[in-house]
């Protein structure tokens, strides 16, 4: 039986699982899937998670047939394996995550490009530039100021709500959540359904170097790259339009705004994805791609790929 313990810290050396608020459960490196199973099954944390991420019976019937190495990874955990951490997918861990990979001075570097690495404490310092330009958000402040007051009709507040607590979620999870609002056209102030989203992506884009806009079906995508220190973080806001009985349900607009890291393999890999989705689902509605030419970021990618 397989008792593993919880640490504040990263052991020098040590193999284990990071959980999303930096705890650390050591495992010797021939224990990776023991340690995992043992996890899964006796971690109060992952019960929680299990319970509180799945809106739907479906995917958690899905998580339920993964490995435990995967169930971990599909809440957040990540497994230290040597003195450097491999990424697939860029940086993008928890603040408490990278905090605790900075104290231990693990480097994280691209399993596909050993030359390219991250850096935990200039990611982390740039996640946290962007969380308090969120806290001084004007229009945000408005917002909570107007539901302290009970200034909106009912549906309007149901949706501010859930605004305001994805927003706490992304404070958690900055780089692996989006801020969602949903928004209804006003014909009398034709701009108003943008302010909110428009607000929350100048934040989150702040400083930008280069943007670029996809309409991909229905959803309007803008993109925006901001470089910091060697690195890139993407700012994403999909703007997805309604009509008929979903919009009367869910509004005109749902916006979903959300930050990373990437470089030009997890950028490239994103893009194709997206294309390829939609050259299967809207044949008669392609995927248009307009470049802002403000920088070379995305210009080099999408010459890159073959559409």
């Amino acid at each position: 039986m397989y008792c593993f313990e919880r640490l504040r810290r990263i052991p020098i050396g040590s193999d284990g699982w990071l959980d999303p608020f930096g705890a650390f459960f050591p495992c010797k490196s021939t224990e990776h899937d023991e340690s995992a199973e043992y996890l899964v099954e006796n971690l109060p944390l992952v019960k929680s998670l299990a319970h509180s991420t799945f809106k739907y019976r479906s995917d958690f019937e899905k998580w339920k047939e993964l490995n435990a190495r995967e169930k971990l990874r599909r809440f957040g955990f990540v497994l230290i394996n040597g003195p450097i951490l491999r990424t697939e997918k860029a940086a993008n861990y928890d603040p408490r995550q990278l905090e605790a990979l900075k104290v231990a001075g693990i480097p994280i570097r691209s399993a596909f490009d050993v030359a390219v690495e991250f850096s935990s404490a200039k990611i982390l310092s740039k996640v946290n530039e962007v969380i308090k330009l969120l806290d001084e958000n004007p229009a945000l402040n408005k917002v909570r100021g107007d539901l302290e007051n009970g200034r909106y009709s009912l549906w309007f507040r149901g949706a501010l709500e859930s605004t305001m607590s994805s927003l706490l979620q992304f404070r958690e999870q900055p780089l692996r959540t989006s801020i969602m609002t949903m928004e209804c056209y006003d014909w009398h102030d034709p701009d108003q359904h943008m302010v909110l989203p428009a607000s929350i992506f100048a934040d989150l884009s702040s400083g930008f170097d280069d943007e670029m806009v996809m309409l991909d079906g229905r959803s309007t995508i803008t993109y925006r790259v901001v470089s910091f220190g060697g690195h890139y973080l993407l700012a994403e806001w999909c703007m997805y339009s309604h009509d008929g009985l979903s919009g009367g349900m869910m509004g005109d607009y749902n916006n979903y705004l959300s930050v990373k890291v990437i470089d030009d393999k997890s950028f490239s890999d994103d893009l194709k994805v997206i294309l390829d989705r939609n050259r299967k689902y809207y044949k008669d509605y392609p995927v248009k791609i307009t470049l802002s030419h403000k920088g070379e970021f995305f210009e080099r990618i999408v010459g890159s790929i073959v559409f």
